[in-house]
């Protein structure tokens, strides 16, 4: 017993400055600001958009800095499912300075009619605009270098889309029963 004991003690004491230097979780929070809702790190003094609220309507402009108690932090993505069915969403403003736009960020918002991809995104999610069926043109930016999964499908209107030489990879159905 006294082994058993005296072994768990020893590798405690080896294991505790292992544990103790690393962080169980990223110091971060979240905010709302007209109706969006902000994740930010504290560490990174980055902010990715969270999550929307589905009744949110007309033109929506996310901003390049958010401000909590005194700090602020860049927005540097849209994140999975941030404007997930905010189908009274006619248009959205993404700042310079966000670098993806993430898996069905703007999935079936289906009033969707105008949207700026600045340069500087690199990736645009799986499903990212699937059946943003009001869409009718989008402009690429070169920086862009992968379009995910049936980013763009089901944009029943779509009738024009501009593809800069730079991007690398278009992945299955990106443009899927894109009729238009």
């Amino acid at each position: 017993m006294k082994k058993s004991i005296l072994s768990l003690l020893c590798i405690l004491a080896f294991a505790l400055p292992f544990v103790a230097a690393t962080p169980c979780f990223a110091d971060t929070g979240e905010t709302t600001i007209d109706q969006i809702t902000y994740r930010y790190d504290t560490e990174t003094g980055e902010a990715t958009v969270n999550d929307a609220d589905e009744s949110i309507s007309g033109n929506a402009v996310i901003p390049g800095t958010i401000e909590v108690g005194g700090q602020k932090y860049k927005v540097t993505s849209v994140g999975d499912y941030a404007f997930f069915y905010c189908s009274r969403l006619t248009e959205i403003t993404i700042p310079e300075g966000v670098t993806s736009i993430r898996e069905h960020a703007f999935a079936y918002c289906s009033s969707l009619k105008e949207i700026t991809i600045p340069e500087g995104v690199t990736s645009i999610g799986n499903s990212a605009f699937i059946s943003c069926d009001s869409l009718i043109e989008i402009t690429i930016p070169g920086s862009v270098a992968s379009i995910g999964d049936y980013a763009f499908a089901h944009c029943s209107n779509l009738k024009e889309i501009t593809i800069p030489e730079d991007v690398i990879s278009i992945r299955n159905g990106a443009f899927f029963n894109c009729t238009g």
